[in-house]
C-alpha cells in the first residue's frame, strides 16, 4: 500500500484544558490537605487522558482512510466505501465539541473525530444506513483532493 497522505496534530486545546484541570485539582489538594487522597487519583486520571488523547493523526493509502485519536483508538475507511467527500461548513458544536463524538444531523448518522483548531472535512460512505464521518485536519484542500480522486475504486 502507498502512502498517500500523512499528518500528526497535537490536540493543543484539549491538553491545555485537562492539564488546567489537573494543575486546578493539585491546588486544591495543596490548599485542603485533608482531601489530598481524594484529588490523586483524579490528577492521575487526567494527566493519563492527556497521554492516551493528546494527538490525532490522518493517514490516506490506495485503499483505506485511517483516522486514529490518540495512542488507543482507530478507525478505518475503505476507499471503494466513499461516495462523497467534502470540506465541513458546520460549527465544531454542531458534533458536541472536541473528541469522539457520535450523533445524527438532519437524520444522518454522524461519526466525528474533531479537535478544536483545525477544519474538518466530512467523508460519506455507503453503509446499511447512510452515514457521514467528519474528521480534523491541517490541510482539508489536500485530504478532499486526495480522496475524490481515490473513491469509490
Amino acid at each position: 500500500m502507498n502512502v498517500l497522505y500523512y499528518e500528526k496534530m497535537v490536540c493543543i486545546y484539549e491538553i491545555l484544558l485537562l492539564t488546567g484541570s489537573a494543575l486546578a485539582c493539585a491546588a486544591v489538594g495543596y490548599i485542603f490537605p485533608g482531601i489530598i487522597m481524594m484529588m490523586a487519583p483524579v490528577v492521575f486520571v487526567l494527566m493519563l487522558l492527556i497521554l492516551v488523547l493528546g494527538t490525532m493523526g490522518v493517514s490516506i493509502t490506495d485503499r483505506r482512510l485511517t483516522i486514529r485519536y490518540g495512542m488507543v483508538y482507530r478507525y478505518n475507511i475503505d476507499l471503494k466505501d466513499i461516495t462523497d467527500v467534502r470540506e465541513d461548513d458546520r460549527s465544531i458544536w454542531a458534533y458536541g465539541g472536541s473528541g469522539i463524538k457520535f450523533t445524527r444531523i438532519n437524520g444522518v448518522r454522524v461519526r466525528a473525530y474533531t479537535t478544536m483548531g483545525y477544519p474538518r472535512v466530512v467523508v460519506s460512505i455507503k453503509a446499511p444506513a447512510q452515514r457521514e464521518v467528519v474528521f480534523s485536519t491541517r490541510n482539508p484542500d489536500t485530504v478532499v483532493s486526495i480522496l475524490l480522486r481515490y473513491a469509490g475504486r
